[in-house]
């Protein structure tokens, strides 16, 4: 009897001594942060962020589930491991967005500092990131898929903000591609389309290159106006509002001038312009406007101009 009770002491005694022996390797931390029922608390450190963009360190905090979480304390430092190992992931995807496509994270859960002893003290989860060169852009290229009526010929690189050497950003890449579709939608084209794009990384040069292939579509002018559907406001005051003359070639810039124009009378609520999403001889741009008077008015149409 006395060796068995003896035996079960000792199992007893194997864990506290584990316990006992973790705490005393690292401080007070871990045996507070780890009391019964009061969950792991934690800081969230993250060093070695690049300081080019100014908003890195600002992003990385943003896609951080453990930072958004910060105070819903996990039960355990292997739930909390889980959590911070699933932010590794998104934060190197940040990086890459900015060019740095040789970054790499590594975590690392620390007793916290000493300064937070009283708090109780929490653990820290510290990101370290090691971000490697941020790629420049190479020499980009943008050129037409089909052929413009009028010859107009698609923006220069720079133009559309895509300069050689410029650090990389994703963003810029998108606001070209943008930029390249208003180039031609500001001069008689209405529907224009990005029919190829293309980033590539060079591993070898630290660059990215970035190429753009678009189609213009049809050439278009607006053709007759046309107001209906207005129950308590005249037509020809809307009429007069209109920015643009029949005939001319088809401009963006216009279309949003309309709308701001008719949403500075007060009288509607809300303008949207809907695209049929083609161009012939008799196709109305639709435009509908709701508001307290049940407005809806077709307002617009284009006529396509075709040349050869």
């Amino acid at each position: 009897m006395k060796g068995r009770m003896t035996a079960r002491i000792r199992v007893l005694l194997i864990p506290a001594c584990i316990f006992m022996a973790c705490a005393a390797f690292f401080g007070s931390a871990w045996a507070k942060a780890l009391a019964p029922g009061a969950g792991l608390s934690y800081v969230v450190v993250i060093q070695g962020v690049p300081e080019d963009p100014p908003e890195m360190k600002r992003l990385l905090r943003e896609v951080s589930r453990t930072v958004q979480k910060e105070g819903e304390w996990p039960a355990s430092i292997a739930l909390l491991r889980r959590r911070a190992e699933a932010d590794m992931a998104e934060m190197k995807a940040v990086l890459r967005s900015f060019g740095y496509f040789r970054a790499h994270v590594a975590l690392e859960i620390l007793p916290g500092p000493e300064a937070l002893q009283d708090l109780p003290e929490p653990v820290t989860v510290q990101f370290r990131v090691d971000s490697g060169p941020r790629f420049t852009l190479g020499e980009p290229s943008i050129t037409l898929a089909g052929r413009a009526v009028d010859g107009l010929a698609p923006p220069a690189p720079a133009e559309a903000g895509i300069i050689e050497g410029a650090p990389y950003a994703a963003a810029k890449v998108v606001e070209a591609e943008k930029s390249i579709l208003n180039h031609y939608k500001n001069n008689g084209y209405p529907f224009p389309v990005i029919v190829q794009r293309e980033v590539t990384a060079d591993f070898a040069a630290n660059q990215v290159r970035v190429w753009f292939r678009v189609t213009p579509g049809p050439y278009a002018l607006f053709g007759k106006t046309r107001i209906t559907g207005l129950d308590r406001v005249n037509p020809e005051y809307v009429q007069n509002l209109i920015p643009w003359d029949e005939g001319a070639p088809y401009d963006l810039r216009l279309v949003d001038k309309a709308r701001r124009i008719l949403f500075d009378t007060n009288l509607f609520g809300m303008v949207e312009l809907e695209n049929p999403g083609d161009v012939d001889d008799q196709m109305p741009l639709p435009w509908s406007s709701d508001s307290s008077h049940s407005i809806s008015q077709p307002a617009g149409a284009w006529d396509s101009a075709a040349a050869g």
